[in-house]
Order: structure tokens, then sequence, then C-alpha cells
């Protein structure tokens, strides 16, 4: 079985430079790969031209759970969304992919192709996210967990 490459995304503000748990700058991936954290970078675009505010902070709790469930799906080999656990979660919301071709755009422009998962992105009080892309047997499984400020 091959390994599984877990990308964790650690976001901090819009424009500021990913860092990890430890502090130290994440890890960049080879131009065409998907990046968790351009994707979100994306989405934060997407949603500012649309008069929404970005994400703009990253929940350790949202990716742990975004990079389990990302697992299962790979290990699985289809799509589904799961019981996200959380104590304090006011609002909370979650979209899940997968692409063979491995490029940030497809899965963006695959997500805003949904009209749910559009609905879902667009959910304005949203701010807080926790994301993680899993490759697995050539596919990309994406994971994007987030919520709304308690």
């Amino acid at each position: 079985m091959r390994r599984l490459l877990i990308v964790l995304i650690l976001l901090m503000s819009v424009g500021s430079v990913p860092v990890n748990a430890a502090g130290s700058v994440s890890m960049t991936l080879a131009p065409g790969v998907v990046s968790p954290t351009q994707l979100v970078g994306r989405f934060n675009r997407y949603r500012i031209a649309h008069k929404i505010p970005g994400f703009n902070r990253w929940s350790p709790d949202l990716a742990s759970q975004a990079c389990a469930h990302a697992k299962h799906m790979a290990q699985r080999g289809y799509l589904y969304h799961n019981a996200i656990r959380a104590s304090d979660w006011s609002r909370l919301g979650q979209i899940a992919g997968h692409i063979k071709s491995p490029t940030t755009r497809g899965l963006y422009d695959a997500y805003l192709a949904s009209s749910l998962h559009r609905t879902a992105i667009r959910y304005p009080n949203a701010t807080i996210v926790g994301d993680c892309a899993v490759h697995y047997h050539g596919r990309w499984f994406h994971v994007m967990n987030f919520k709304a400020p308690s």
C-alpha cells in the first residue's frame, strides 16, 4: 500500500505567511500540486469579491479533523461528509472533494461548480478554518472544515 501524504494547512490571517503549530514556515509544494494554502487563498478572494469576510483564523482542531476525514475518504476511495466533533461550534460547515489532476485550480473550480459547495463557502459568519489535502493512489482528497466564532 502506498504511503499517505498528508498536507496540513496552517492558515493565519489573509495575506500572512502560513506557519505551523511550532511557529516554523509551513512546507511548500511543487508547482501544480494541490496546495491547501493556495486553495484557502482562492476562496478568500472569492469571498471578498462577494463582500464576505475571508477566513482569517486557523484552527488546529478543525485541521486535525479535516486530515483524519481526508485520510479515511482516501482509504475508502469515496467522498462523504462526517459528523464533525467540536464542543463550542455555533455554526459549522464542511466541504469535501477529490480530483485526479493535481491542481489547486481544478479543485477550486469543482467546488464552485456545485451550488451546495458555493453556498457553504459563502456562509458569511464562518471565518475560522482548518483544511487538509491527502494524496493517495493518484488522487487528491480534500476536506475543509469551517465555523463561525463562538
